[in-house]
């Protein structure tokens, strides 16, 4: 397994990973406004009334769904013919890095208005989105209820989002991941698995897995984390910051994380095999550890039928440090790696396997 003696930075059969959701399927779900007390004077309501309401602001809940495919987000409020109005500020009250929930504070215009998002997504393109609601405004109804402190400190906070972002730009991740890729890990013209590479560049400091997650997605649900692809190798350049005495040799085939600096691209390159796969210590030689698959029942003859299916499959890429999700184009079926180690002279590895043959 001479091929493996060092890792190979600058991969040659480059394949793009794909990255959904698409944007396509980012959209601006739903804005529904809530009432807030604003001392002792109440909002104005954009309901389906024609009556001008005063200068008046009220609280809206915003949802956008799929948002992990932008980079970006700001919300406006516009007329009826598209023209902006005025930003409006908003504070992130959601954190799922799929879908994303937001509170905007919107001081009521004198006519009609829609709500929009827009940014930049993730190749670095602008895009728009108007909810299709058209709010009418209408008239304050004054209120004798004493001011609440908390609606006090809930402004307030809005006040200071608004000063750190004038224009109200919501960065969603303040993680950059790019260059990301894959192609086949070959050794001695046989394909064992397959090589993995992607950069990340953090806006502030702190601690982040670069780990990713990699598995095979077969349509047949049963089958389906059957088998997953381990860290055999490494390069992580520049290394990251670990506590003293900590190896750094091996940190994302172990899943730990690390003290990553604001500016700097980290570059990963992992070369991957299946996770039934088991090295010697000095990676010189492998066996097939068998026994992960019951000797009978389902899980077995679902190994079974995976393990001689020649059908190329998709694989799915998923680092949730980096809050990233990819897939590859279909590629090498796990029975094409499983026929290599076992050209490789690879056995089986028996019930208790172990690092030391």
């Amino acid at each position: 397994m001479a091929g493996l003696a060092q890792i190979d930075p600058r991969p040659k059969d480059v394949r793009s990973l794909t990255k959904p959701p698409a944007m396509s399927e980012f959209s601006l779900a739903s804005v529904v406004f809530q009432e807030i007390r604003m001392g002792h004077e109440g909002p104005g309501y954009a309901n389906s009334t024609a009556e001008p309401a005063k200068a008046t602001r009220q609280v809206a809940r915003i949802r956008l769904y799929s948002h992990d495919a932008v980079r970006s987000v700001r919300f406006e409020a516009i007329d009826a013919t598209g023209r902006m109005i005025a930003p409006v500020p908003a504070i992130r009250v959601d954190h799922d890095p799929q879908n994303g929930e937001y509170m905007v504070l919107v001081d009521i215009p004198q006519q009609p208005f829609r709500i929009r998002a827009a940014g930049v997504d993730l190749t670095g393109a602008a895009y728009e989105r108007v909810h299709r609601r058209l709010f009418q405004p209408v008239a304050a109804k004054p209120s004798a209820k004493p001011a609440d402190p908390l609606e006090a400190e809930f402004l307030a906070r809005f006040e200071a989002e608004k000063k750190l972002h004038p224009d109200g730009t919501i960065t969603i991740s303040p993680i950059d991941v790019s260059s990301v890729g894959y192609e086949p890990l070959v050794v001695n013209s046989n394909v064992i698995g397959m090589r993995v590479w992607y950069s990340a560049r953090f806006q502030a400091d702190g601690v982040y897995s670069l780990a990713p997650h990699v598995f095979p997605v077969y349509e047949n649900f049963d089958w389906r984390g059957l088998v997953t692809m381990r860290v055999l190798r490494e390069k992580v350049t520049p290394l990251p910051e670990v506590p003293e005495g900590t190896p750094v040799q091996n940190l994302l085939q172990f899943g730990a994380a690390a003290k990553y600096r604001s500016g700097i691209d980290y570059r990963v390159v992992l070369e991957m095999i299946p996770d039934y796969i088991i090295p010697n210590t000095q990676q010189t030689k492998f066996c097939i550890y068998e026994a992960k698959f019951p000797a009978e029942g389902k899980n077995r003859d679902s190994w079974n039928q995976v393990r001689g299916l020649p059908t190329p499959v998709e694989y799915s890429v998923n680092i949730p440090g980096l809050n990233f999700v990819g897939k590859t184009e279909v590629f090498h079926p796990q029975r094409t790696f499983y026929e290599a180690f076992l050209k490789q002279g690879a056995f089986d590895c028996g019930p208790s396997p172990n690092s030391k043959f």
